[in-house]
């Protein structure tokens, strides 16, 4: 008997996830998978203490405005990434480019970084996380 999907998903996220961790070195704090209402689909935090729970309910607010802006003055362009930048580190949520979205949601990819994290490699790395994320909602 073969395991449920939702179990198939997860193990398989986790383990892009923590490639994403290695390759990126200590600048992630956290990786996380959502969906656009807040609800974490799944997470992997190395140096945060928080509830996994409040860090996607946080991202999914950030969102909700931010494309509403850009779709107003880009003339209903999609959005596709927010940097949050501040004294502590940086915030990096990207919108995977799902033209039908998982259960009527969109789904986001967090990353929560340290304060002077390598972005080039970062976003580099998070473009390969991106496109084997949305492979596998898409299988």
């Amino acid at each position: 008997m073969s395991a449920p999907k939702s179990i198939n998903v997860r193990e398989a996220i986790d383990k892009l996830a923590k490639e994403f961790t290695d390759r990126c070195g200590e600048d992630i704090i956290g990786v996380i998978v959502l969906r656009d209402d807040g609800l974490p689909i799944y997470s992997y935090f190395l140096k945060y203490s928080g509830d996994p729970k409040d860090a996607a309910a946080m991202i999914s607010l950030a969102m909700g405005p931010s494309r509403r802006a850009y779709r107003t003055l880009m003339n209903n362009a999609r959005l596709d990434e927010v940097i949050l930048s501040g004294p502590e580190g940086k915030i990096i949520i990207r919108s995977l480019p799902l033209d039908e979205y998982i259960g009527g949601r969109r789904i986001y990819i967090g990353v929560i970084t340290s304060k002077e994290p390598n972005i080039g490699l970062i976003l580099t790395e998070l473009d390969r996380l991106c496109r084997d994320v949305l492979n596998i909602f898409l299988r």
